[in-house]
């Protein structure tokens, strides 16, 4: 079973020239853990996508399903129970302490807030607890979003381009944080940084025009993995089964079936084989009778007309004599 699984689902928007599709039609399954990454053009389709699996948005057609249960239109938006998102532009309160922005998610579901202090010290951001947000670094700024998102143990983490307002070294130490969450649990990342994905993510799924057009399908190993390699060695051995089975009923006709497709194939390599032998004899008999045929053998023969300067020329059949006698000196 999947963690988090859509199907079909669609979201468009109702525009002057007709109905514009961001999504179309597009299924696809989450594990229980693992670094995903969504990437695609501006446009394409991918941040309408993480919306609507953090709940965000709300497809216009499709199911969601989340650890097997479909969600109905009346259910809560997934984000907010067992999920939590991670912002581009961080989304911080300002005026507030570290420390305050991390609790926050905690203090409005009345939770203990003891976990802060070691997601600050496990992102390197301790000395940065009491200062204000306003005050930070686009990195460290970070860094607390990460933190704040993980105050609630979620089981999904979502990820909106959440190196595209850092610098190089700044998204190098978030991706890895990142990748080191994903090891206990789910986080679905958009993202355009094609290098970055490439060297942290398990999975790439890419889409264009609101269709899903590639899927890695990664190496992330869990029960799902061990599901579908149960799953595929389980219909192997039916289909062997099967063609076991339908082997013996007709075992009479088939070995006739069979022997006769022998005698046919054995005949065909001799004829090859007789064509390829003997292609150069055929190729220089052929030429020989082929120049005998268009051999003629003729005699001319002059005659001097009377009272004219000018010779008669006549074309004649030669004797057989002389026509052997001729052909035995070529």
């Amino acid at each position: 079973m999947y963690l988090l699984s859509v199907r079909k689902i669609s979201k468009w928007y109702e525009t002057y020239s007709g109905r514009f599709f961001a999504l179309k039609k597009v299924s696809v399954d989450f594990p229980n853990r693992g670094f995903i990454a969504i990437m695609g053009k501006s446009g394409s389709g991918k941040s309408t996508l993480l919306n609507i699996l953090s709940g965000i948005e709300r497809p216009d057609s499709g199911s969601i399903w989340l650890e097997g249960k479909k969600m109905g239109k009346g259910d809560s938006p997934i984000l907010g129970r067992r999920s939590s998102i991670i912002f581009q532009h961080y989304n911080l309160i300002n005026g507030l302490s570290v420390i305050d922005n991390i609790a926050l998610p905690l203090s409005m579901r009345g939770m203990s807030k003891r976990a802060v202090s070691t997601l600050c010290r496990k992102l390197g951001i301790s000395k940065l607890r009491k200062r204000k947000v306003d005050n930070l670094s686009g990195g460290e700024k970070q860094r607390v979003a990460i933190a704040r998102a993980l105050a609630i143990s979620p089981s999904i983490v979502y990820a909106d381009e959440p190196t595209g307002a850092l610098d190089e070294g700044n998204s190098e130490i978030v991706m890895g944080y990142l990748k080191k969450i994903s090891r206990k649990r789910l986080v679905i990342m958009v993202s355009h940084n094609k290098e970055l994905v490439d060297k942290y993510a398990d999975r790439v799924i890419e889409i264009r025009d609101g269709q899903i057009t590639s899927d890695s399908g990664g190496e992330i190993e869990g029960e799902d993995k061990k599901a579908i390699v149960r799953k595929d060695k389980h219909r192997s051995f039916w289909i062997g089964k099967i063609i076991g089975l339908g082997l013996r009923k007709h075992f009479g006709k088939n070995l006739m079936c069979g022997f006769s497709s022998f005698i046919g194939f054995a005949a065909l390599l001799l004829s090859v084989g007789f064509v390829l032998g003997n292609g150069p004899a055929m190729e220089e008999e052929s030429a020989k009778v082929l120049h005998h045929l268009l051999a003629k053998a003729s005699l001319e023969e002059e005659y001097e007309i009377p009272g004219s300067n000018l010779h008669l020329i006549k074309s004649v059949k030669p004797r057989q004599d002389d026509l052997e006698e001729t052909l035995g000196d070529i």
